[in-house]
């Protein structure tokens, strides 16, 4: 047997636990105190340590602390080529003007607002299937912009995406983001019966919300923003039981927990997540999780502003303390069985397969994104940048110079980008977001620092939060 591998070994503290978490194998084990100063002096100096720190040998054995093997040849993640997902950008419009946009408050660089046709639609649910792999099960995302405004394309695309999905004797998961801002009960009842996942954009707190999140008029949005919540959230109640108190029946907040969690179905079960950002405004997040969840919301993500140093909303390195508290405020939450938050829905006992951990989200590889005029592009962010253009929905399979880009960006693997190679967090990043490493750094195999950074103390916390749900092996125990 070879020897440990320790490179992505981590030892930290975090929800009043000691911890050691090995990156290549996802194994997580609470240690005592004593044996957590032993790991700890072991890993900062593993040469000049004069002995194992406890348990070294038994965790190796268990299969711990064994070298990654990476994707080779460098330009093949270890799965079929094709495509299994696609963001439809069914619209370069929207009918808010979020400050802290990465898309130019949903115009993506686009001279004029534009929205997808039906056919284009139509015609990218073709694209999908002619060049997905063998199996079953694709996803479609529609996404914007505001989707609403497209609403002809988003129905045409689920119709028509539903009949073939059928005819190739495959299926096809659809979900949509949207503001919600105009959301009616039709509409709410289309997302219920169709949508697997419904995200509804909602940062908290009304304050922290209306700073950033106004229409083009300037005006606060909060308050019509949680009436198209509302809407789904009774629609959805229906959809999963016909018995569900109608939306008459409200309580006089206009949410309850029946409409997101009928009594017979597990927390939080079922299509409809409420996704807030959050800035430099409110490092304090948890009390805008806390918020929503009082309002009734049983499934929550808070995602961190992506914003250049220079803009006053951005985050920085010594916010880290303070996001990473909040972090754990709401581990606190999750912990009393309150709601689920997003980043926090790990299985250190089922890690994700093969070609998730090693690409992450897949962009250019079996990711893709559309836009209005049908222009596939290598992600939802890349919309417009003509570097990762893929082609055209009504040409197929694209053109020699894009099959390059996807190929290049297929090879971008934790195990082709040198700073992701010695970090502990690589399998469950996949190397980061290539958006972000590509606007930082100019190169998609240069890592986000920062983003790095903060996953790292929110995975930290989660892993604390599933050592806590169950009992670990604690080696070096007195």
């Amino acid at each position: 047997m070879a020897a440990p591998f320790l490179a992505l070994a981590r030892v930290f503290t975090a929800l009043d636990q000691h911890l050691l978490f090995d990156g290549a194998s996802g194994a997580l084990v609470q240690l005592s105190e004593s044996a957590f100063a032993a790991w700890q002096d072991y890993l900062a100096s593993p040469a000049a340590a004069a002995v194992s720190p406890p348990g070294l040998a038994q965790l190796h054995a268990s299969g711990m602390f064994r070298e990654p093997v990476y994707p080779s040849p460098a330009g093949s993640p270890p799965a079929a080529q094709g495509l299994h997902s696609l963001c439809l950008n069914v619209a370069h419009s929207c009918d808010l003007a979020c400050d802290y946009c990465f898309a130019g408050k949903g115009a993506y660089g686009s001279p004029a607002p534009a929205v997808m046709q039906p056919a284009t639609a139509c015609a990218a649910i073709d694209y999908l299937i002619a060049n997905s792999p063998p199996g079953r099960s694709l996803s479609v995302d529609f996404f914007g912009g505001e989707p609403l405004l497209a609403w002809p394309a988003v129905t045409a695309a689920v119709a028509h995406g539903k009949a073939k999905a059928e005819q190739a004797g495959k299926t096809i998961r659809f979900t949509i983001t949207t503001n919600a801002v105009s959301m009616d009960d039709a509409r709410a009842a289309f997302c219920a019966a169709e949508m697997s996942t419904i995200i509804v954009s909602l940062d908290g707190r009304p304050s922290t919300h209306d700073r950033h999140r106004q229409d083009k008029a300037g005006r606060a949005t909060f308050e019509r923003a949680l009436q198209g919540a509302r809407r789904l959230a009774a629609a959805v109640a229906a959809a999963q039981s016909p018995a569900a108190a109608p939306t008459s029946d409200l309580d006089e907040s206009g949410m309850r927990d029946s409409l997101l969690r009928h009594p017979d179905l597990p927390l939080g079960a079922g299509p409809l997540w409420v996704r807030g950002t959050y800035t430099a405004d409110n490092l304090d997040f948890a009390a805008d999780v806390r918020y929503l969840r009082q309002l009734g919301f049983a499934q929550i993500s808070m995602e961190p502003v992506a914003l250049p140093p220079n803009q006053a909303q951005a985050l920085r390195p010594d916010d880290i303390p303070r996001i990473r508290a909040s972090y754990a405020e709401v581990a606190g939450m999750v912990a009393a069985e309150e709601m689920r938050f997003f980043h926090f829905e790990l299985n250190t006992d089922a890690p994700s397969c093969a070609p998730k951990r090693f690409t992450g989200c897949a962009a250019g590889a079996g990711y893709a994104a559309v836009d209005p005029a049908g222009r596939v592009f290598a992600c939802h962010q890349f919309d417009g940048v003509a570097e990762f253009g893929l082609g055209e929905v009504s040409r197929g399979d694209g053109s020699p110079a894009a099959y390059q880009r996807h190929e290049e960006l297929a090879a971008a693997h934790v195990g082709a980008k040198p700073a992701c190679r010695s970090c502990w967090a690589q399998l469950y990043c996949g190397g980061g977001c290539h958006y972000a490493a590509w606007s930082a750094n100019g190169d998609i195999h240069e890592p986000y620092k920062l983003g790095c950074d903060l996953l790292k103390a929110r995975l930290e916390i989660a892993l604390a939060l599933q050592a806590a749900r169950r009992a670990p092996t604690q080696p070096g125990q007195p």
